[in-house]
């Protein structure tokens, strides 16, 4: 594509694209579609809306949805789940033996 407007490798184009794109009827028509769309939509009028919330969902909808985004995550780093589960069985072991051993001295 660069090719074809001259941008390639050489660089060089002996064609104005801006002066080319201004004159075009695409462009006059494209402009007349921009402000057709425009009087439409004022046409209509404002929407009025009956849910006033500062979220856009329910607080319970979006625990779900995250527990949901956090599984898959977890799912796949299954690395991530073993290590947690490591640590956390042998950090309980270390601390129960620790405590009895504490508890026993005083």
């Amino acid at each position: 594509m660069l090719d074809v407007i001259g941008a390639g490798a050489t660089a060089t184009s002996s064609i104005d694209w801006y002066s080319v794109w201004n004159s075009s009827p695409e462009k006059q028509q494209l402009h007349l579609d921009i402000k057709r769309i425009h009087t439409e939509g004022q046409m209509h009028g404002t929407i009025t809306t009956t849910f006033h919330s500062r979220f856009a969902t329910g607080w319970f909808y979006q625990v779900r949805e995250l527990v949901i985004r956090l599984g898959v995550a977890y799912w796949r780093d299954p690395t991530y789940i073993v290590a947690k589960f490591a640590l956390s069985t042998l950090g309980g072991l270390i601390i129960g033996m620790f405590s009895d051993v504490y508890n026993a001295r005083s």
